[in-house]
């Protein structure tokens, strides 16, 4: 009606009074809409809601402008308004998970992990105290969930971790760090921990030996902006002194150094990073617009809100672009080795091509430089496969001639396998993979590499890590602790 000009806005209803979601209603709607659609009902892995709204303000997000919204729409009228978070009830949340174990029946698909969709969980401690008995008992799946470091940082932090640790409520954490130098966080994208209690809340996770997903923001606008622009957002202190990067890419290594240099991160730990995207309307995706460092491309319909394995700004040359998406799909590698900021540098700046070939010769040159830490790990199917073991699957992976060039490269990347979580497992997927690839006619490159890693890793956040059935009569007889699944 005329009193607030267009924007993004916070509705007051009380949103978690949100109604229990009709998933019976949703899946059959799906099921019939197309094949691809059915993906819903058939994947193992669930999402619920158990809160909604986020009390932060990251420029790269749309929650800190429904939280200023709020207060503007609540402005004069004597109104005190809602939490911008809010819990569901209980047992609105119960009867979800319910229904997921009723659908599982009716579709015959075990889901095997349920993520939780709220902006950040554990907001409420008593209220996921409440939940886990009951959960646990009637439904049985355990949570996968997202938290800021502040959440999980000293004294408070490993309560938290404590609670829902036990009764295996919880499988795997997801905690955003997006930076490593703490200027980038405070002024540019308003996230306010420092590296103390980013690490401390890493060592907190890591000592209940819960997975974790780290997340961090490839290729954000640390550069001199192009034109001016005010400095409610920016790279310059209030006293005028300046943070902003000659080369971004030494921003970039400093979310890994600070990850993998730590000593917390673990074998089944996954350094997750995305290739920043300007989105429109965000705070940062204005700023990164108005400086000129990017042509507003990703304002279309297409590109809006996709994170893509393109980098997002236009203010980069093409060779640190080059770099960009090369750290983007190697970072996870690198974040294992305790040295992982030195190694990634000689690869990224030693290099001249980043294809899959000059990755497996970097790691077959340098891997005696490699410092990481090894022993026994619970997660996996495989433990610790010798080299000589992942040679013998190679060779059985690899039979034909037409094939000698990728097993060859596969070798050089034993030291690879040999670091990351159920290596030999990890091959296998490859070489199905590979194989796939060969049939449609496509190349098998980094990224290709980089997409069987994570989805190598999610298997086993999402606690449904397989024996590939191409490769079952090889490995099931290796595998260990009677963990056993067939795909």
């Amino acid at each position: 009606q005329g009193r607030f000009p267009p924007g993004i806005y916070h509705d007051p209803v009380s949103y978690p009074n949100l109604p229990r979601f009709d998933r019976e209603g949703f899946y059959r709607d799906t099921f019939a809409f197309s094949d691809e659609t059915k993906k819903y009902a058939l994947s193992p892995i669930k999402s619920v809601l158990t809160a909604l709204g986020c009390a932060y303000r990251c420029t790269y997000c749309y929650i800190g402008s429904l939280i200023e919204n709020q207060a503007a729409s609540y402005a004069d009228t004597g109104v005190r308004p809602p939490s911008i978070i809010q819990d569901r009830p209980l047992d609105i949340v119960l009867a979800e998970g319910l229904d997921i174990l009723e659908l599982d029946e009716v579709y015959r698909v075990k889901t095997t992990a349920v993520f939780d969709q709220a902006d950040i969980s554990l907001n409420n401690l008593s209220w996921w105290e409440q939940l886990r008995p009951r959960w646990v008992e009637q439904v049985g799946i355990p949570f996968y969930i997202q938290a800021r470091p502040a959440m999980l940082a000293g004294n408070s932090g490993r309560e938290r971790i404590a609670s829902i640790a036990k009764d295996r409520l919880v499988a795997g954490i997801s905690m955003a760090i997006e930076s490593g130098d703490p200027a980038v966080r405070r002024l540019l994208l308003k996230r306010l921990e420092t590296n103390e209690i980013v690490l401390d809340a890493l060592k907190n996770v890591k000592s209940f030996r819960i997975p974790v997903r780290t997340q961090a923001i490839t290729g954000l606008p640390v550069v001199r902006p192009r034109r001016p622009v005010d400095r409610e957002i920016g790279l310059v202190e209030a006293d005028g002194r300046e943070h902003y990067y000659a080369d971004p890419l030494q921003e970039t290594l400093l979310c890994l150094d600070l990850v993998a240099s730590s000593g917390h991160f673990a074998t089944e730990d996954y350094y997750w990073n995305a290739l920043y995207s300007p989105f429109p309307g965000t705070p940062l995706g204005d700023y990164s617009l108005r400086a000129g460092l990017h042509d507003g491309g990703t304002d279309g319909k297409e590109k809006a809100y996709m994170l893509t394995s393109e980098v997002g700004l236009t203010c980069f040359e093409p060779d640190v672009v080059r770099r960009q998406v090369t750290f983007h799909r190697t970072a996870n590698f690198f974040a294992h080795l305790l040295n992982g900021r030195e190694m990634m540098e000689r690869y990224l700046y030693r290099a001249v091509t980043f294809s899959l070939e000059d990755f497996s010769r970097f790691v077959a040159d340098h891997h005696q430089d490699f410092v990481w830490k090894a022993g026994y790990n619970k997660f996996g199917l495989i433990a610790s496969p010798s080299r000589g073991l992942l040679a013998d699957f190679l060779a059985y992976a690899y039979p034909d001639p037409a094939d000698e060039e990728f097993r060859v490269l596969n070798h050089r990347l034993m030291p690879y396998f040999e670091i990351l979580l159920d290596g030999l497992l990890l091959a296998a997927k490859i070489a199905v993979r590979y194989f796939e690839q060969r049939v449609a006619g496509k190349d098998f490159d980094l990224d290709q590499l980089s997409r069987v890693e994570r989805d190598h890793y999610y298997d086993n956040n999402y606690c449904m890590t397989y024996v590939p059935d191409r490769f079952a009569e090889f490995l099931l007889p290796l595998v260990h602790e009677n963990r056993q699944g067939v795909r």
